[in-house]
């Protein structure tokens, strides 16, 4: 997510802001944000959640695209049970210490809703 560090730095050159005040307005430590920029860290959902609602940006991730649909279909409560398939591209990268099974809840026969966390290394 390298265009995360370019936007990042664009947004705060074109107004003038110190990392610590571009660090505030998104809820991060000044050393996180550096970290962004530097391309050493990549930046939690929720923070890029707040640099689109507060910053207008968007993000792309292979080829997905984190835009206004994205960000408000992200929800912290289940929503109800969708039967679809999610194509990943980047599951290749995956490994199996990047996956953390959250709840496992019991559905129609032959069928569980997982909540995972998926974690991505750069």
């Amino acid at each position: 997510m390298a265009e995360v560090s370019q936007k990042f730095k664009e947004y705060r050159n074109k107004r003038n802001l110190r990392v610590e005040d571009a660090a505030r307005e998104l809820g991060v430590s000044r050393a996180s944000f550096y970290k962004y920029e530097a391309k050493k860290y990549v930046p939690r959902i929720e923070v890029l959640r707040r640099a689109h609602r507060k910053w207008g940006m968007t993000f792309t991730y292979a080829d997905f695209v984190l835009d206004n649909e994205f960000f408000e279909s992200q929800t912290k409560e289940p929503g109800p049970l969708k039967e679809e398939q999610i194509p990943l591209p980047f599951i290749e990268a995956l490994r199996s210490e990047d996956i953390e099974i959250l709840a496992v809840v019991p559905r129609k026969p032959n069928a569980v809703e997982l909540k995972l966390r998926i974690s991505f290394a750069s």
